[in-house]
């Protein structure tokens, strides 16, 4: 009787050989065309007669086809899996192991990595692992091979070493992050989305959206969802540089927003509840994010943990460091959405580009009829209508490299401000210099009497590092380069700060920090 692989093959492929074999290696490159080259694989997985036989039939195939060896084993390697088939190495050792480990360049070392299913969430994960603790792991299995001196013999070998030594074992250059994008020589960490588009409503979660999250402002809601369609849409491709930063209360609804986004990305999306996890040194668990929210984040000030957040928002390669692993670049494809009720949430400079900061509102803060009414929608279908509706949207008219410049970003560049920055913007608010000074805005001050009202101003505000005259002057002058520094006129009389008009100051302040202050106009000198 036929097997169930023999039924399907041509019978040119069914001859047996004088030697009890079914095929000869001088038979393949007259009989094997591409079209039948599936069916050659298949003949071969089931009837080689030896390693040795198997790859001498490969090259024989390869050269006549024009094929690299390569992707002949790895085809190969897939039949075997395929078919449960036993190859020639007894316990098909080859074969279970390939299912599961390959080696791997990672960096400047060879290491294995292992494929597993992570136990919590059951979502596909790897972990890379030295040759010498993957050795140390299968010390107890061997199994029985020719022996390389007499293969009339069989001897006992260790399974790693004779699946490291195999020339057919999973194995790959390196190991990318290329969401979309077909790769053969590298080992691609793109598991794909999580569910399939499908026409449906969702609406509870746009009105969510665009009431809650946005504040009911209709401009930053159109700007959100472009954001978040073009992840969908073109998840490996470049990135605006962008990111959202939602502040708000507990239980404004913050994380059933995110969460219910994320959910599109299965294993791509990584839920962190720490800065550290975030911007310290190890994060491996970064190494296939492609949404990653950082939950209640709470920012220390490190102007180190600064420049790892603004680098993951920006940088195209993400340095990857795993524990006894030396450290190895990917493509960085992280959107990066945080969340906080903190007042101050990240690190915002004057010309801050990067983060779109939202004031969530609290309308259905703890309003638990509200959000079982969303999770149960999105539950029945509306995920997979959120996914439809993203994937179909038109985010040409939308710029995603600018960011509102909203008055919670405001509030977050404040926060971030030194000294004579506040001490500089507190005047322009009042519309007069503080300290011992009369009247409203000034013509002129002497230099060194503004130097110690702004000391005292900075000891109030419990700011202890003084400034000396030449620091203060420049600085004073970075935030309005209308300010001269000048020697009054009298003869060896000291220098004095001359200043623009105060709505001439109050512009430049503008300019300098992009937005528009809603300054009190009753106080301009106009």
């Amino acid at each position: 009787m036929p097997t169930d692989y023999q039924r399907n093959i041509p019978p040119e492929y069914r001859k047996v050989q004088p030697d009890g074999s079914c095929f000869t290696v001088g038979d393949f490159a007259e009989i094997v065309t591409a079209e039948t080259l599936r069916y050659f694989l298949v003949r071969l997985a089931h009837e080689s007669r030896s390693e040795n036989h198997c790859l001498s039939c490969l090259e024989v195939v390869a050269s006549a086809l024009g094929m690299d060896m390569r992707e002949l084993r790895r085809r190969l390697a897939e039949i075997f899996a395929a078919t449960n088939h036993i190859p020639i190495n007894s316990d098909n050792i080859i074969i279970r192991l390939n299912n599961v480990f390959a080696v791997v360049m990672a960096g400047s070392r060879c290491v294995i990595l292992e494929e597993f299913t992570e136990p919590v969430f059951k979502h596909p994960d790897i972990r890379l692992i030295s040759q010498s603790d993957f050795k140390n792991f299968h010390a107890h299995r061997t199994v029985l091979v020719p022996d390389e001196r007499d293969n009339r013999n069989m001897v006992r070998r260790p399974v790693t070493e004779v699946w490291l030594k195999s020339p057919l074992r999973r194995q790959y250059e390196g190991i990318v992050f290329m969401p979309g994008t077909d790769v053969t020589k590298h080992y691609n960490l793109w598991r794909g989305l999580a569910c399939q588009p499908q026409q449906g409503d969702w609406c509870l979660m746009q009105d969510h959206i665009r009431n809650i999250i946005c504040a009911g402002d209709i401009l930053i809601f159109q700007w959100v969802i472009a954001w978040l369609a073009r992840i969908v849409q073109n998840p490996g491709g470049e990135r605006p540089g962008t990111s959202l930063v939602l502040r708000g209360k507990q239980g404004t609804g913050k994380g059933i927003f995110v969460s219910s986004f994320g959910s599109l990305f299965g294993s791509h999306f990584v839920h962190l509840i720490a800065q550290r996890q975030l911007t310290g040194r190890f994060n491996a668990h970064l190494k296939n994010a492609l949404v990653v929210f950082c939950d209640e984040a709470v920012w220390a000030g490190s102007k180190e943990a600064a420049g790892t957040l603004k680098g993951l928002v920006t940088e195209e390669s993400l340095p990857l460091e795993m524990k006894g692993i030396d450290i190895f670049h990917i493509r960085n494809n992280i959107n990066l959405i945080i969340a906080s009720n903190n007042k101050r949430v990240i690190p915002a400079d004057w010309e801050e580009r990067r983060f779109c900061v939202l004031d969530v509102s609290d309308a259905a803060m703890q309003d638990k009829v509200y959000f079982e009414a969303i999770a149960s929608q999105m539950a029945a279908g509306g995920r997979e209508a959120m996914l439809y509706d993203l994937l179909h949207h038109n985010i040409s008219g939308i710029d995603l490299r600018t960011i509102p410049r909203t008055e919670a970003l405001f509030d977050q560049i404040l926060q971030s401000m030194n000294s004579i920055e506040k001490f500089w913007l507190d005047c322009l608010r009042h519309g007069r210099i503080l300290g011992p000074f009369v009247g409203g805005w000034p013509v002129a001050i002497e230099a060194e009497q503004l130097r110690r009202a702004f000391h005292d101003y900075a000891r109030n505000i419990s700011d202890r590092n003084g400034l000396s005259a030449t620091e203060f002057g420049k600085q004073l002058r970075d935030l309005c380069p209308c300010i001269v520094r000048v020697r009054q006129t009298s003869s060896g009389r000291p220098y004095e700060y001359r200043f623009p008009p105060l709505r001439e100051c109050r512009r430049q302040f503008d300019e300098k920090i992009r937005m528009q202050i809603p300054w009190d106009e009753a106080e301009d000198d106009g």
